[in-house]
């Protein structure tokens, strides 16, 4: 997830050609991937939920994405992520986000 990385089994993948997926994408503290400032702002910039920020940012890393919605409005808008695109200095903001529990993408 955008806040919860291992970058040596990440590279490792990515070199021997094997996709990541993301379980739990919005992580485990959901209110805090939300409601994160870098996370609010770029959303603000793109006219779109935090959520498909954080989604986009997974997607544009290469990795494959599972969402887990009970909400047709929810479903909807977590498969609305091709949109629009993150910039690179948007793509190198998210990156430097640390210190935010999550899980490991």
């Amino acid at each position: 997830t955008l806040f919860y990385r291992t970058p040596d089994p990440e590279d490792a993948c990515h070199n021997s050609s094997i996709s990541l997926m993301a379980y739990t994408p919005l992580s485990k503290n959901v209110t805090a991937t939300l409601t994160h400032p870098s996370v609010t702002s770029i959303a603000d910039r793109h006219q779109v939920a935090p959520a498909q920020v954080a989604l986009r940012w997974i997607v544009q890393k290469g990795h494959l994405v599972t969402v887990q919605s009970t909400s047709p409005d929810h479903q909807q808008q977590d498969a609305d992520v091709f949109g629009f695109q993150l910039s690179d200095d948007e793509m190198s903001e998210l990156d430097g986000v640390k210190g935010m529990e999550g899980v490991v993408v």
